[in-house]
């Protein structure tokens, strides 16, 4: 309670007129950190959103790519249904294989720039595929995209959940999984039109090309995205923003 009369003093002996006000330099140095809070929360922000554009364009145009397995196990590797079995056998393994890594060595998830290349490594793995006409050669590429496969979606949530406050968390892993598994069906659908027009090995391509191209992209637009060091900036500015922003709030 001492406190709180306190403080409404404070501001009475400030509503007074002739009494103390800042001076130029404590308004300038409020100032600053205030731009300083605002760059540090739309950098955070900025973060989040390209790693919600690229975990939702490979759920649009390489995840979805199960849709198109049935196709190349009947008309283009002709090894009917037990060879189709195997097909999505090797990709498990691959996950699998993937969730193991990042279980033993948990600081893996964590690299943003190993993050970059296992997504430059998944696309190339579905192009191989696409190419493919050797089933054993089709195995290995599916085993290695679905390794790449857990470890990108996983590296993206840590990263998510690391530079996202506390009190908006919620809100942002909900667009999250939005962004995950919401647009898996509208990514399905576009596969099988497009193997429907012009086969399934072209469909392939396409959707690892599209994906390809946007993970670049956000790599040269945002280089910091995949920068290791840029994740623990974001997160304590994010933090200390949002810990301001409560208590400015609270005496108001």
């Amino acid at each position: 309670v001492g406190g709180r009369e306190v403080e409404l003093g404070e501001r009475v002996v400030l509503a007074v007129p002739g009494a103390a006000q800042p001076g130029p330099r404590a308004r300038h140095r409020e100032a600053v950190e205030e731009d300083d809070r605002v760059v540090a929360v739309g950098g955070v922000w900025i973060a989040r959103v390209a790693d919600l554009i690229a975990v939702a364009v490979f759920s649009l145009f390489a995840m979805n790519r199960l849709t198109l397995i049935p196709l190349f196990a009947d008309q283009v590797l002709h090894v009917g249904p037990q060879g189709f079995g195997f097909l999505m056998g090797s990709m498990g393994l691959g996950a699998l294989a993937g969730a193991l890594t990042l279980a033993f060595v948990p600081a893996m998830g964590s690299d943003h720039r190993r993050q970059f290349w296992v997504a430059l490594i998944w696309v190339a793995a579905l192009l191989v595929f696409s190419a493919s006409r050797v089933y054993q050669l089709s195995l290995i590429t599916l085993f290695v995209a679905g390794y790449c496969q857990i470890s990108f979606v996983a590296a993206a949530n840590n990263r998510i959940q690391t530079i996202t406050p506390d009190n908006l968390r919620g809100r942002v892993m909900a667009l999250y999984s939005q962004a995950l598994i919401g647009v898996g069906p509208i990514g399905s659908m576009q596969a099988g039109a497009l193997a429907s027009w012009r086969g399934a090995p072209v469909a392939m391509a396409i959707g690892a090309v599209v994906a390809g191209a946007v993970i670049v992209a956000i790599r040269l637009a945002r280089p910091e995205t995949f920068l290791p060091g840029y994740q623990k900036r974001t997160s304590k500015k994010a933090a200390s923003a949002s810990a301001d922003a409560s208590q400015r709030s609270e005496r108001t």
